[in-house]
């Protein structure tokens, strides 16, 4: 993934792009026919690994799969309340796969793609597309054309085509599609038929599935690369001095994928942390500790600035498998680690018993993974708020948050109070 030069201090980072995805319409080549989900999964890898993807080949590609609910019904959720977004897939960075699960009579916003490309794959049911464009004159959408979306149907669109809608006008059957996006956006603008200024919106997944479906069949050989974590001998570096400085040593520790945690360590408690570096993104909430994103890093690894206000505190929680590094950088905050409940506490609804609590104070770097244990987080000071950054190697969207009276857990989407500075308002496209 290319590294996109550092803003000045007192300005906000920007996020990392991907590597430039190039789109082609060529005559399509022989390619062997995918026969189950998992297939469909590695062709696709294969495809967008390619410096050039050939649309008519990803389009004859995802035709040629004949649909088995069998092979993707465990991978879809369906809403009263609104259509559902559930990860299936991310793909070398180059593209994401999901399912959309339509409940009856539901629908998007007209939306865009932010320079994304899009591939959808009817699965089940039957759906709308609307293309809409903007009339010059009233600033109002015009309808520009309907498609009806039956199953193994496969569509695409980018913004050179227009905005869309997608609908499941049925009252009495759900639909279920396949899409894939290239390069993945965590972002689009949504606009209303009358006109007016369009409404910028973060998109959310309601499930992730790609853990599980990873698991699914062994015969799925083509795999996100995986960071490697080990303890070793911690080399010589250039101290930090900015934030820009933490954010470019972290791309270069984190450009192999076998991380020395040992190194990082070191390398963030070298960072003295002037508030002056930090302070655009220290933005607090009264009701809820904060999570400020800084930087994403090169796609193993994100930057994120925590704020603690008085008397704050998560979850007992884990990490969804990730490493997380956490510098200090204003106040204290205490760190009380759990075990995972064991099998028979369980069953039993045993309270969680706390093994050890540690006090971090300004300048401390702490470390934590699954195989150490659960642990919370808190700000229990009455007079003074505390500031946190974490390193999460890989960055995750979800994780488990436990009850400490009886162990209970509930899977819990991990959200941004900001990005770069600005106030993220979550909302669905």
């Amino acid at each position: 993934m290319a590294t996109l030069g550092i803003a000045q201090s007192g300005n906000p980072l920007q996020s990392n792009e991907l590597s430039a995805v190039h789109f082609t319409e060529e005559g399509v080549g022989e390619f062997r026919k995918p026969e189950n989900f998992t297939e469909v999964v590695s062709g696709l890898t294969k495809l967008f690994s390619e410096k050039n993807i050939n649309i008519n080949h990803v389009k004859a590609y995802l035709n040629s799969y004949d649909v088995k609910k069998e092979d993707w019904q465990n991978f879809v959720t369906f809403d009263d309340n609104k259509y559902t977004r559930n990860l299936i897939w991310e793909g070398n960075g180059k593209f994401n796969i999901m399912l959309v699960g339509w409940n009856k009579n539901q629908a998007s916003s007209i939306h865009d793609h932010s320079k994304s490309h899009c591939f959808m794959k009817m699965l089940d049911g039957k759906l709308t597309e609307t293309v809409y464009q903007i009339n010059k004159e009233s600033c109002k959408l015009e309808t520009k054309r309907k498609y009806q979306l039956e199953k193994n149907t496969v569509a695409y669109t980018n913004d050179s085509f227009g905005l869309h809608r997608i609908s499941n006008n049925s009252a009495n059957q759900q639909a279920v599609s396949l899409h894939i996006y290239s390069p993945p956006f965590q972002s689009c603008q949504q606009f209303e038929e009358d006109g007016g200024k369009p409404k910028h919106c973060e998109m959310t997944y309601t499930a992730l599935f790609k853990e599980q479906f990873s698991r699914l069949e062994r015969g799925l050989v083509m795999r996100d690369h995986k960071v490697n974590f080990s303890e070793g001998t911690v080399s010589e570096f250039a101290t930090p001095q900015t934030m820009s400085d933490v954010v470019d040593g972290l791309m270069h520790f984190f450009s192999t994928n076998d991380v020395n945690i040992n190194q990082v360590r070191a390398f963030m408690e070298s960072y003295e942390g002037d508030k002056n570096q930090w302070q655009d993104y220290a933005l607090f909430d009264q009701y809820k500790y904060t999570r400020n994103l800084i930087h994403e890093g090169n796609g193993k690894f994100n930057l994120i600035l925590v704020c603690w206000n008085k008397t704050q505190s998560s979850s007992i929680h884990d990490h969804s498998n990730s490493h997380c590094f956490m510098k200090m950088l204003d106040g204290s905050l205490s760190e009380t680690l759990y075990n995972w409940p064991t099998d028979e506490e369980k069953s039993s609804n045993a309270a969680m018993m706390p093994i050890r609590s540690v006090q971090l104070k300004k300048g401390s770097v702490a470390y934590i993974n699954d195989s150490i244990g659960l642990h919370r987080v808190g700000n229990k000071s009455e007079v003074q708020g505390a500031v946190s950054l974490h390193v999460y190697s890989p960055p995750f969207q979800m994780c488990q948050s436990f009850n400490e009276k009886n162990g209970g857990k509930m899977n819990c989407t991990v959200t941004y109070h900001t990005k770069f500075c600005e106030k993220v308002n979550y909302c669905r496209s």
